[in-house]
């Protein structure tokens, strides 16, 4: 026996006003069962598209119900033919179809990288995505996403791994922007220019271009921080490393000219007490640094101390004797003066005059300066 299937669906009643677009069900199973496109009023008579089944209770007709008021009455949805359906499903495609878009993506030849777009209404053409494109594209989260970006403020990666051509071992030859975590041997850095060094710590470059065209490097490492400039565009010629931020008071240090360590040191010792500055100068003194015995060496018409030169050795050395300039100092009394008779980068040597002689004993401050690096 064949099967007829029905051709309405009417369970349950339905509730509309005239003109109104909205239809309500009781006791109806309309989700599922019905479909946009069915005909609901074919028992007035006044057959009406259904633009929506919203739920089982619920539709949403196409125009405004002419078939006057009903509540909670009798009603028939008449199904639309499965042929007319897909006649109207096909035309809907190739209405989408017919828009050019498929048109445009039909021409373009693919290739092993390349990403589709729309350069205009119904065109297409190709994004070449290298290696570095699709890893931004398909990483997982944001994090995944900047460290794919390369040299970021947040995820700064080696020069070699930032993926816009560089390679690892000369500063000079880092100067695309971007953030940069050092991990291996360089030369140019700011300690031994020159000579590769280790450096562990992070590089900025920044960047401008045109007529002012310059590059800047910032490193730092631990608790200090260098920087320097280039005035060309690739680098070729840097101005030398200076210290931006260093502590006030600790340990001065000095690398092939350049201030590393702390602006001001101080110290002191059983020879006297010292101070050194970033820059290179020194100062060196000492109360009392010159002990004579007795003053009866007669030295022309005045006296000098007895036993001869006297010697102070420097709580500290300087660089070079010539660049040491001493001095004794505070001679206790008037008859008395101090001379320097010279100045060595550890020590100094000076006599006491006195302008009549005295077998009492006496002393005489110290006072050096000059540079501790060259």
């Amino acid at each position: 026996m064949a099967v007829i299937l029905p051709s309405v669906y009417k369970d349950g009643t339905a509730t509309v006003a005239a003109n109104g677009v909205a239809v309500t069900g009781q006791g109806t199973m309309w989700l599922n069962t019905v479909l946009p496109g069915d005909f609901f009023g074919t028992h007035k008579g006044a057959p009406n598209r259904i633009l929506a089944v919203n739920s089982n209770t619920s539709l949403t007709l196409a125009y405004p119900w002419l078939g006057g008021a009903q509540a909670a009455a009798a009603y028939e949805i008449m199904y639309q033919s499965d042929n007319a359906r897909m006649v109207e499903a096909s035309r809907q495609l190739l209405e989408k179809l017919s828009s050019g878009n498929v048109d445009a993506l039909a021409g373009l030849d693919g290739a092993a990288g390349r990403i589709p777009y729309f350069t205009g209404v119904g065109a297409m053409g190709w994004i070449s995505s290298g290696i570095k494109g699709r890893e931004i594209l398909f990483a997982a989260d944001t994090p995944a996403a900047l460290a794919a970006l390369g040299p970021g403020a947040g995820y700064p990666t080696a020069p070699s791994a930032s993926g816009v051509g560089m390679s690892d071992g000369d500063l000079n030859t880092v100067t695309y922007p971007g953030n940069y975590a050092l991990s291996s041997n360089y030369v140019n850095g700011p300690l031994l220019s020159g000579a590769a060094s280790p450096y562990s710590g992070a590089l900025e470059v920044r960047r401008r271009s045109g007529s002012l065209a310059g590059i800047w490097q910032t490193l730092r490492l631990a608790t200090r921080t260098w920087e320097r400039y280039s005035g060309t565009t690739d680098g070729s010629t840097w101005l030398d490393w200076g210290v931006i931020d260093s502590a006030t008071v600790g340990t001065v240090a000095n690398n092939a000219g350049q201030p590393s360590g702390a602006i001001i040191e101080r110290g002191s010792n059983a020879n006297g007490e010292y101070v050194r500055y970033a820059d290179g100068t020194q100062m060196c003194w000492k109360p009392s640094a010159f002990v004579a015995t007795s003053f009866e060496s007669p030295t022309g018409n005045v006296f000098a101390n007895a036993g001869g030169n006297l010697l102070w050795t420097y709580p500290i050395a300087f660089y070079s004797s010539s660049t040491t300039v001493g001095t004794v100092v505070s001679v206790a009394t008037v008859t008395r003066w101090g001379i320097t008779i010279s100045a060595s980068a550890s020590s100094m040597q000076g006599r006491i005059l006195s302008t009549v002689s005295q077998p009492a004993a006496g002393s005489a401050d110290g006072f050096a300066i000059g540079r501790w690096a060259a």
